[in-house]
């Protein structure tokens, strides 16, 4: 069954789906390391989640290379995960 999810995520790529979620797992241990109290509350949670739009769209405006707008979309599911799992107002120890 874990395979069926891995493939979707790596558009039917095993290895791909693999990875991409290793570094989703890496990217959120580290924003949690450096910013433990991800918001206060809901609405800044969602804030902060609508700023990391606003830095993928200028990346992609701006052309930048796909590693850059990688790196800008990435962090945006990053902090969706946060908002998703709850993290608003939380300290994670």
């Amino acid at each position: 069954m874990q395979d069926k999810y891995l493939l979707a995520i790596g558009n039917g790529n095993l290895l791909t789906g693999m990875e991409l979620v290793r570094d989703l797992a890496r990217e959120i241990e580290f924003a949690r390391a450096k910013h433990p109290v991800f918001a206060e509350g809901i609405y800044q949670a969602l804030g902060r989640v609508g700023a990391e739009y606003g830095e993928l769209v200028q990346a992609v405006e701006k052309g930048m290379p796909q590693e850059e707008t990688a790196k800008e979309a990435m962090h945006l599911i990053v902090t969706a995960v946060r908002m998703l799992n709850g993290e608003h107002g939380k300290c994670l120890d």
